[in-house]
């Protein structure tokens, strides 16, 4: 579960290495301070994941708060991962992600663990978590369009469709998000138009990237066979 910190944690005492090496070399002052700089950054990050860690472990959920398994419950759709349920909790729409009973602990729980610490404006809200039937389930924010329906469905009042705009927004939002995964540094791993569900509550729709189960860090990716959907791999 701590796996994401301790490897920040590694990252912060490697680059207070570095620093004190740079020091010892006499490097300029830009250069120290540069350093300087990202430990501050670095040490910031890991704060906030702590912190929303520790509020991640008040969020255990029971099912019986929500119907889980009951007819009430919509079922959104499911793969080799589990099951999405639409359902209510506190009056309020949820997505809840049941995943498949799996005796590989660290593999199942890699994306609620992902989704505990990472927290952005254009990221899928966590909600909470919980077990049902020895299965391990997600509870996230709902939102019912993602990237391909919202482009294939959106009309103007001017009868057009998506203006360019509109894209150039969609766009840098996505840049925005990436930029924040990478910097950790990780990588989605299935980064796809189904995977970025797009809120139109706002002004102005904000997308949502959802779905971690591929996400790793950048050091650990290999571009396997298995990863991501065949329409989006790299060619070649």
């Amino acid at each position: 579960m701590l796996e994401p910190l301790q490897r920040s944690s590694t990252d912060i005492l490697n680059m207070l290495r570095e620093e004190t090496e740079s020091i010892r070399s006499e490097q300029g002052e830009s250069v120290r301070f540069h350093a300087l700089n990202n430990i501050c950054y670095k040490m910031e990050s890991f704060r906030r994941d702590l912190e929303n860690l520790i509020n991640a472990e008040k969020s255990e959920i029971l099912p019986e708060e929500f119907g889980l398994g009951s007819k009430k419950n919509v079922k959104l759709g499911g793969g080799s991962f589990g099951v999405v349920y639409k359902s209510n909790y506190k009056g309020t729409s949820v997505a809840v992600k049941v995943m498949n009973d799996t005796k590989d602990e660290n593999n199942r729980d890699k994306e609620l663990n992902y989704l505990k610490v990472l927290r952005h404006d254009n990221i899928i809200g966590f909600r909470g978590c919980g077990m049902y039937q020895s299965k391990r389930f997600i509870v996230l924010e709902y939102i019912k369009e993602n990237l391909y329906l919202f482009t294939k469905n959106y009309s103007s009042d001017d009868g057009e469709g998506l203006s360019a705009f509109m894209a150039w927004g969609i766009s840098k939002q996505l840049a925005n998000v990436m930029n924040y995964l990478h910097s950790r540094p990780m990588t989605h791993g299935d980064l796809k138009p189904d995977n970025i569900l797009v809120d139109r509550s706002t002004v102005n729709p904000r997308i949502k990237l959802c779905d971690f189960g591929l996400a790793c860090r950048k050091d650990e990716y290999t571009a396997d066979k298995s990863e991501g959907h065949v329409r989006y791999k790299k060619k070649g």
